[in-house]
């Protein structure tokens, strides 16, 4: 079975901003992978990723992966937002293993 993906882009403006505000904490893009989506997988601006089982995340937790596909990024690249579901998650937090 192929791995599901769901995925949203930075601009090219904001990618500009990122490169300048340096850090790692700034997300690129998101994508859900594996069986049923259950993994979440952010890659960061400075090419590393953080993948985090979706079933760990409170709010994500019990949503269908269609509900888990309809998120964007927020905050520069620092949030992921879920606005059906009213979660927002703090990158920053998630590399620290706050979920």
């Amino acid at each position: 079975m192929e791995a599901k993906r769901s995925q949203y882009a930075l601009s090219g403006q904001e990618k500009e901003y990122n490169v300048r505000a340096g850090g790692s904490s700034v997300a690129d893009y998101l994508e859900f992978v594996g069986a049923e989506c259950q993994t979440m997988v952010i890659h960061m601006k400075d090419g590393s990723t953080l993948s985090v089982p979706r079933t760990l995340i409170k709010g994500l937790a019990t949503a269908s992966p269609e509900q888990s596909a309809k998120w964007a990024i927020n905050g520069l690249g620092t949030g992921l937002w879920w606005p059906e579901l009213e979660v927002q998650l703090w990158v920053p937090a998630l590399q620290k293993g706050i979920y």
